[in-house]
């Protein structure tokens, strides 16, 4: 005897939209209302409990409060949270981005990148957990296949990204290193900066030699990177990677966020 509404999305929604439009329905209609889904992932179901949103998952779940809950993550693949993306798989999706992605299985992915297909899988895995709207189908296969809309992609994902950069160290003179990161892969800049991965830390000796002290003049930056994407076949750090690099005092500079921006439209948008 209890009246409810239910509302079916026609196609897939960011969780924030799917909060939105059901606390509409809810309020103009004064009705309990439920979200019914053919498919989620694992993040937003988790979100939607910690609501309390109601929801039904296509002959998998019912989650009514009102009524009666039958959860059970039965013929699901078991995910691991995520709390932070890892440097790999946000590697994966601006490689994916760049290259403009169209149904590329996990197998493929993991070739592209010169990694194991575990270390892959582990990747799709966070794609999937995070809502990162990119996932798709090959026959029975996960695949990533990038949406026409790349600014608008994201823009969705911009909260999950993370700055690359692990460690930052400065020098008293340039020490002429091979790939050009942060400031200096922008635009030319008052010294040069360097960016090293982890493992090549060694073979560089960075952590022997001696910083500036404070107040000293900077002769270059080295910049620790957890990834460095071949952009263009060419020693630069990617342009979204640059971008993410960037410190707040940098980005206080309007010559460097127009930089930034004409660089965007140029080579991603």
């Amino acid at each position: 005897g209890m009246g409810w509404l239910a509302i079916q999305p026609k196609g897939d929604i960011r969780l924030i939209a799917l909060r939105k439009d059901r606390a509409k329905v809810q309020n103009i209609s004064g009705l309990n209302c439920a979200l019914f889904l053919r498919s989620a992932t694992p993040y937003i179901k988790e979100k939607l409990i910690e609501d309390g949103i109601p929801f039904v998952l296509k002959d998998k779940q019912i989650y009514l409060p009102f009524i009666g809950c039958l959860l059970s993550n039965s013929g699901e693949r078991d995910i691991a949270p995520v709390e932070l993306i890892s440097f790999l798989t946000q590697k994966l999706i601006l490689t994916a981005i760049y290259e403009k992605w169209d149904k590329v299985t996990v197998s493929t992915a993991a070739e592209k990148l010169c990694v194991s297909k575990t270390s892959a899988s582990r990747c799709f895995d966070e794609i999937e957990y995070l809502n990162v709207n990119i996932l798709d189908t090959k026959g029975k296969s996960r695949a990533i296949t990038i949406p026409p809309d790349v600014k608008q992609l994201l823009e969705q994902i911009q909260h999950i990204l993370r700055n690359p950069v692990i460690r930052r160290y400065a020098f008293p003179s340039d020490i002429h290193l091979e790939k050009k990161a942060g400031i200096t892969a922008l635009c030319e800049y008052s010294f040069p900066t360097y960016g090293v991965m982890k493992k090549e830390l060694a073979d560089t000796e960075i952590k022997k030699l001696k910083q500036i002290r404070r107040g000293e003049e900077i002769g270059c930056i080295v910049l620790e990177l957890g990834y460095f994407i071949d952009y263009g076949q060419k020693p630069i750090q990617d342009p979204l990677s640059i971008a993410l690099s960037l410190t707040d005092e940098e980005k206080q500079d309007e010559r460097v966020m127009i930089s930034i921006n004409e660089m965007l439209e140029e080579y991603v948008w």
